[in-house]
């Protein structure tokens, strides 16, 4: 089982430029069976999920939340 947890898309601004589109295309061609993001919001969730879902893939939601300057996910 191959699986990507922890990804930062371009919807996390001025922290990645991953594409929800490049990213699923990348785990197709790799086999990836598990994809999962963590952003800075949930702008992308749905497009994530529609595109996990159609490609056979099982998505995991993240979200990070920066609290006095520490980072809890």
């Amino acid at each position: 089982m191959r699986e990507c947890i922890s990804i930062k898309t371009d919807y996390s601004l001025l922290k990645s430029l991953i594409q929800i589109d490049a990213l699923l295309s990348y785990a197709t061609n790799n086999k990836i069976e598990t994809l999962g993001i963590i952003d800075d919001n949930l702008s992308g969730t749905i497009e994530f999920l529609k595109n996990c879902y159609k490609n056979n893939i099982k998505p995991v939601i993240g979200y990070e939340i920066t609290f006095k300057d520490k980072i809890i996910i």
